[in-house]
């Protein structure tokens, strides 16, 4: 899972999968965006009491876990057809008395196609209050142990 906190312009390279506009969520005070980013923790504070930030939070979580869903059921699907590829190969090849060493490479790849990577824009306008402290947030939530969540903050 890479979390990403950028401004409007220019869209990120490669796309993420699951895109956020946070425009529609208040911003902090001119004093504070003035002294600090998000990452800071008084910013963050200032815009958890804010509804629509913790809602929104709330909404992505939810979204960010049924995408990973989909994700490994694909990855597991896909798997599950080179298996079987690979089984009807190596029985091909056995019927005619030699065995391919190919599929000693597709089990070699199957670890590597395995991984299940899903990118989430977060964005506002300059991409240095709300999108960062949003990522911020988002990556405390309690995700899977066995999932490695990653920030990119583009803009600052």
């Amino acid at each position: 899972l890479i979390l990403y906190s950028h401004g409007r312009t220019p869209p990120l390279n490669p796309p993420p999968d699951l895109r956020y506009d946070l425009r529609s969520i208040p911003n902090p005070p001119k004093s504070a965006r003035d002294a600090h980013d998000g990452r800071s923790k008084r910013l963050r504070e200032h815009l958890l009491r804010e509804p629509k930030f913790v809602q929104k939070l709330d909404e992505v979580e939810n979204e960010i876990l049924d995408a990973m869903e989909v994700r490994f059921m694909e990855i597991a699907e896909e798997l599950e057809n080179d298996r079987r590829a690979v089984g009807e190969e190596y029985r091909e090849n056995n019927e005619d008395g030699h065995i391919s060493s190919d599929h000693e490479q597709v089990g070699e790849d199957e670890h590597d196609s395995a991984e299940a990577v899903l990118r989430v824009g977060c964005n506002c306008a300059l991409g240095h209050h709300r999108s960062v402290a949003f990522v911020e947030e988002l990556v405390t939530r309690q995700w899977p142990r066995d999932w490695s969540v990653q920030i990119v903050h583009r803009d600052v």
